[in-house]
């Protein structure tokens, strides 16, 4: 940001982020010592996260460089030294160890894709169709403070139908940002949804579920109900909600419905669960 009357009426000007800038006028070496603070803390944040997300095992890998310009190769070098861990040199490699290198858990496979086997498209003109939802990150506990209600909603729409129960709990045991307390109350929480005598029918075997799927609407925009229940030509919408019961969640479920109804469905039930107590709001 410039004086506009100092600079033809523009009040912004581009600068090339240079270390010439230093010799700029004002407010030039100012901006640029500002943005050289912010790349390097970015760095930084990113080692910090890299470093406290090993569960047994961190490899660090890095470039010795003898010269003495200052980069994040040096940074890991001199942390090295100064934890007094002893370097080991192989091959023209240089390894420091620190801890139990033998693996003490099990690994799980990893399905890196998944075929699907059928899709559904309506045959009305004016349609909507369903697109996967962008948003929430696979790499669980990767964000520190996530709320709780958040944190609920993305295990449960891992949750196709309860034989994913297992796996669910297994990825809340693995969440970084949980400690053990944390996870127990969690993974309580989702096996009180699952289990409730009012709710089991819909996490059951073999249902046929949509967890966080985009209706996409005429207009563009897109609705995401949290959870569908297809039984034929009919869907069951169910949607996750914290804090109290209130008027504009049923407006919610209701503009869900007339759009499932506009691609050819019937809406056989609307229900609302309020997860900090497990109240059910239901109708047809």
């Amino acid at each position: 940001p410039v004086n506009a009357d100092e600079y033809e009426k523009f009040d912004h000007l581009y600068i090339s982020l240079k270390k010439e800038c230093l010799l700029y006028p004002d407010p030039a070496p100012q901006l640029y010592l500002e943005q050289v603070s912010k790349a390097e803390m970015d760095q930084i944040n990113t080692l910090y996260v890299a470093f406290t997300r090993a569960k047994e095992q961190l490899y660090v890998s890095c470039l010795e460089n003898k010269k003495e310009k200052k980069n994040y190769s040096k940074l890991l070098m001199e942390f090295v030294e100064q934890s007094k861990w002893e370097l080991q040199e192989r091959d023209g490699f240089k390894t420091a160890q620190n801890g139990d290198a033998i693996r003490k858990s099990k690994g799980s496979e990893i399905h890196s894709s998944e075929l699907v086997e059928n899709y559904f498209v309506s045959e009305l003109a004016d349609r909507s169709s369903f697109a996967t939802r962008k948003g929430l990150l696979w790499a669980s506990g990767a964000i520190d403070a996530i709320e709780a209600g958040t944190q609920l909603h993305y295990y449960l729409s891992l949750l196709m139908d309860v034989s994913d129960l297992e796996t669910v709990e297994e990825a809340v045991a693995l969440d970084r940002s949980l400690n053990d307390e944390e996870g127990k109350k969690l993974i309580g929480k989702i096996r009180s949804i699952v289990f409730h005598k009012d709710l089991a029918s819909y996490y059951a075997k073999g249902v046929d579920s949509i967890n966080e799927k985009a209706i996409l609407k005429t207009d563009g925009s897109k609705a995401i109900p949290d959870r569908l229940i297809r039984i034929g030509k009919s869907m069951i919408i169910i949607d996750y909600k914290t804090g109290s019961e209130n008027e504009k969640h049923i407006i919610q479920l209701e503009g869900y419905a007339a759009l499932l109804i506009a691609m050819g469905y019937t809406v056989a039930r609307k229900i609302l669960i309020y997860t900090d107590e497990i109240d059910i709001v239901s109708w047809g």
